[in-house]
C-alpha cells in the first residue's frame, strides 16, 4: 500500500488566452518525491484553465499504470475551477479548456475502476511553487525550457 500525492499546475503567458502555454506536475509516493514532468502547449489557442487541466491530465496518466486498489491517491492544485469541476461540485463549460477536461476527467475515470480511493483538494499557490515552477519553466516563446 503507497500513498500518491499528484501536484499539477498549469500557466499561459504572455497572453491569457494565448498561443502558449507550459505544464507541469509532481508525484510524490510516501511523502519521497517519485516523478515530475511538464512541457509547453503550442499551435493553437491555449488558457491557464486548458493547462492546469492538461497539467492533471498528464500526471493522472503517468500514475494511473502504476496504481493498485490498495494504494491511495491524493490530487493537489491551486486552481479552484479545475478541483471544484473534478470534485463535481462546478460544472465543466463549453470553452477553451473543455478538451483538456475531458482528458483529465477520462482518466481519473480509469483511475476510479481500479478501486483506488481518491482525494482532490485544493491547495494555496505556497503549497503548490513545484509544479507551479515547472509549468512556468518555459519560455513563452521559444519552446525552450528557460
Amino acid at each position: 500500500m503507497s500513498e500518491y500525492v499528484v501536484n499539477f499546475d498549469g500557466s499561459c503567458g504572455p497572453k491569457n488566452p494565448g498561443p502558449n502555454a507550459g505544464w507541469g506536475f509532481t508525484v510524490k509516493k510516501d511523502g519521497k518525491l517519485f516523478h515530475t514532468d511538464s512541457g509547453e502547449l503550442s499551435g493553437e489557442t491555449f488558457s491557464n484553465n486548458y493547462a492546469e487541466f492538461f497539467a492533471l491530465y498528464r500526471g493522472l496518466l503517468y500514475l494511473a499504470p502504476r496504481l493498485d486498489k490498495s494504494d491511495k491517491l491524493f490530487i493537489r492544485g491551486d486552481s479552484q475551477l479545475v478541483i471544484k469541476v473534478m470534485q463535481n461540485k462546478w460544472r465543466a463549460k463549453d470553452g477553451i479548456y473543455f478538451p483538456a477536461y475531458v482528458l483529465a476527467k477520462a482518466e481519473l475515470a480509469i483511475i476510479h475502476n481500479l478501486y483506488v480511493p481518491v482525494s482532490i483538494d485544493w491547495v494555496p499557490r505556497e503549497m503548490n511553487t513545484e509544479a507551479d515552477a515547472l509549468s512556468t519553466a518555459y519560455s513563452s516563446t521559444s519552446g525552450e525550457k528557460r
